[in-house]
């Protein structure tokens, strides 16, 4: 049963990167659809990497500490990509019609890059790291690279969002 539990948010972490590749190398309503769906679909596997992570950590009676430990990155994921989800629907409007400045479109290409990288990221410890086979925990050294990717990819959905509140053209 885990094996088939993780070949389904593994599914939906690829099929999510696949999104975000339409959307780095398509138009503006494409592009805002398949990150929309993307965004989506990586909230649902990351759902269900937790739900794996929790049922992991319960049966072997691990702490508060170790539990909270290892969640918290998936956690703050979470958050983020909640936060991006509603700064692109909150202004869909402004973004499927292009009524922004170039500063966003940076932010917004660097964003989906990162998110890309942290989800190949999460792919990969998955499928080569025993330790996250067996106890479904990362090692602390890819927890704390986890935690760099989203410090980064938060600094840059804030940068994104700034253009966003507070600056948008007519034309």
């Amino acid at each position: 049963m885990i094996n088939f539990y993780s070949s389904i948010y593994i599914l939906l972490m690829i099929i999510s990167i696949i999104s975000f590749f339409v959307s780095l190398f398509s138009s503006k309503s494409l592009s805002f659809n398949s990150q929309l769906i993307g965004y989506l679909i990586l909230i649902l596997a990351i759902m269900m990497l937790l739900v794996m992570i929790f049922k992991n950590l319960l049966a072997t009676n691990s702490s508060f500490f170790e539990i909270t430990f290892h969640s918290l990155p998936f956690i703050f994921m979470l958050g983020v990509i909640c936060f991006i989800l509603y700064t692109i629907l909150f202004y869909k409007s402004i973004i499927t019609k292009g009524h922004l400045s170039n500063s966003y479109y940076t932010y917004d290409m660097i964003t989906l890059i990162l998110m890309i990288i942290q989800t190949f990221y999460i792919l990969y410890t998955d499928l080569t790291n025993e330790r996250f086979k067996n106890k479904g925990v990362m090692p602390k050294i890819m927890l704390s690279l986890f935690y760099l990717f989203i410090t980064c990819v938060t600094i840059t959905s804030i940068n994104m969002y700034i253009p966003l509140k507070y600056f948008t053209t007519d034309g």
